[in-house]
């Protein structure tokens, strides 16, 4: 299937408008996405910011309040009773006034007395003996160390207790603060993952991250370098992982929390304004298909209509213009076309007439009137109908051309043109044949019609022809030849009948009728004339003399020559 142009160019403008449409909705949803992630972003650090603040504090208030806690006369009087069951509940009401999640007291030798979360465990080694030393070096001491498999902000502040130093150790448990302020702060719907260091080239995640996320992400960033720097971007698939670091020495064994949420999520706040920009994407798309179709059509209907017309000229017809409907470049083009046509046309006809017809007498010439004869015998019934033509010579026309010139002779040729047309209408066709020359056609005339057509003929040429003030007397002969007595030619019919010319010439009638047997241009006489050359050229000629005598005298009184061609 051939596209034809208007398709091919609806076809070009649609795609372009696509490509335009589509590449604005993508930029559009590229720059929405930056906007939404950037804002994402920004909430998170502001969050991770808070959530650090807000670790600082719980630990200052822990450290003040532990202080102020270690010289109440209830804990000194509940250590001095070396009964874990009397600390615990001050412990654990302390706990509840500080909120911290986790309180524990650590005995001189490191050991840890009490668990608010491990009822019944005495003696345990604290894991995190470097706390122990920095709290007694500044007097306190704060950390972020994984523990049982969850993230704690630790806060150790040492106790005197009759000479001897105590630790009471209070947890922050990291991800319910995170969660708390993530909450607040941002409506998605956030996930927090915690990886930590178990050794400097070994991370592992806690057990709520594995139960909580997908394994495809904890995959992803297991194979991604954990620890990173504040708020890095991953994406995987339709989530988006945000990083924070939560340690900030890197001499120690660093905790990083991975802040997860849906990119589909995060971008719906946005989803309105994106369907809107879509539905006018798609109504201007429609509207802008039916402009394409109708500029295509405006575009290419004029332009369609000129090849018409041009096929309509390759055939000769210039009759219909194209129809021009407005003032644009294409229809000034079509009108311009119209003009050019006509040009054209106006050319081509007078060429044509120029082609067919004599300039002097303004008669149809020769081969005009070949063509046209040839046409008549075509329609002419041979066994019925015959065709007259009829050829008519001026006298004395060279004498006329040298004595007043050839103006004079040309305009004489123009009134006999006139004179025979107006005298002899039942000629089909009046034609200059040659320079003093005119040839008739006339269509199912018999033989017995030449006397009458001749008579009108001299009486034609009785009177005068006025040229340019001057009387010019000029008489005229005839040769006539017939279809199909003649040939079945037109070419040949008018060889012929220009032959009876030429023997009108000599006849008393002034008028002739083609005889094969009076023809001296016949084909077999030139022939012996090339003959002839050629023989005398050969020496094929022998010369015989034969004399001739007087009888009376007995003398010989002349000779007879005989040529013999051998």
């Amino acid at each position: 299937m051939v596209l034809r142009f208007h398709h091919k160019l609806s076809i070009f403008i649609v795609l372009l408008l696509l490509v335009v449409q589509f590449g604005s909705i993508g930029a559009v949803y590229w720059h929405t996405s930056i906007s939404a992630l950037t804002q994402v972003r920004q909430q998170l650090n502001y969050v991770g910011k808070l959530v650090e603040e807000q670790l600082g504090d719980l630990g200052d208030t822990a450290i003040k309040g532990a202080r102020k806690f270690a010289i109440t006369k209830e804990l000194k009087d509940a250590l001095a009773t070396d009964d874990p069951a009397l600390v615990f509940p001050e412990l654990h009401r302390f706990g509840g006034e500080i909120g911290a999640e986790r309180l524990m007291l650590i005995a001189p030798d490191g050991n840890m007395v009490l668990d608010t979360d491990l009822i019944g465990e005495m003696n345990t080694p604290f894991p995190f003996q470097d706390l122990l030393k920095e709290a007694v070096r500044f007097n306190s001491a704060k950390a972020i160390h994984p523990y049982n498999d969850i993230i704690y902000q630790w806060v150790a502040v040492p106790m005197n207790q009759e000479g001897k130093i105590w630790w009471m150790i209070m947890a922050y448990e990291v991800q319910s603060i995170l969660q708390k302020y993530l909450t607040n702060i941002s409506p998605l719907n956030i996930q927090i993952a915690f990886a930590y260091e178990i050794t400097s080239k070994e991370w592992d995640f806690t057990r709520d991250s594995k139960e909580k996320i997908s394994r495809t992400i904890l995959d992803t960033l297991v194979a991604k370098p954990l620890q990173t720097n504040d708020h890095e971007k991953i994406r995987i698939g339709d989530s988006v992982v945000l990083s924070l670091d939560l340690v900030r020495d890197k001499n120690q064994l660093q905790v990083v929390s991975y802040l997860i949420f849906s990119f589909t999520e995060a971008l719906e706040p946005y989803l309105p304004l994106l369907y809107g920009l879509m539905g006018i994407a798609a109504i201007g798309l429609l509207i802008s298909l039916l402009g394409a179709i109708l500029i295509a059509r405006n575009i290419t209907k004029p332009i369609q209509n000129m090849v018409t017309a041009i096929g309509r000229i390759d055939k000769g017809d210039y009759s219909e213009p194209i129809a021009v409907s407005g003032n644009d470049e294409i229809n000034k083009l079509a009108s311009t076309f119209n003009n050019m046509m006509v040009g054209i046309d106006k050319r081509e006809k007078e060429l044509l007439y120029r082609s067919h017809h004599d300039v002097v007498t303004g008669l149809p010439n020769r081969s005009f009137f070949i063509e046209s004869l040839a046409e008549e015998i075509k329609q002419t019934n041979a066994n019925i109908d015959s065709i007259g033509i009829m050829v008519v010579g001026i006298d004395r026309f060279p004498q006329i051309n040298h004595a007043l010139g050839h103006a004079v002779g040309d305009r004489l040729l123009k009134h006999v043109g006139e004179r025979l047309t107006r005298a002899l209408p039942g000629a089909k066709m009046i034609a200059r044949l040659a320079s003093n020359v005119f040839v008739l056609l006339y269509p199912k005339m018999k033989q017995d019609e030449v006397a009458s057509i001749t008579q009108k003929v001299f009486r034609l040429f009785e009177k005068p022809f006025t040229v340019f003030t001057v009387n010019i007397d000029i008489s005229a002969h005839m040769g006539f030849s017939f279809y199909p007595t003649h040939g079945e030619e037109s070419e040949l019919l008018v060889q012929r009948a220009d032959v009876a010319l030429y023997t009108s010439r000599t006849a008393s009638e002034g008028y002739a009728i083609y005889e094969m047997e009076k023809d001296p241009h016949k084909v077999n006489k030139l022939s012996l004339m090339s003959e002839l050359r050629e023989g005398l050229a050969q020496d094929e000629f022998e010369v015989f003399y034969q004399p001739k005598i007087d009888l009376q005298t007995d003398k010989i009184c002349a000779v007879e020559a005989l040529i013999r061609w051998h």
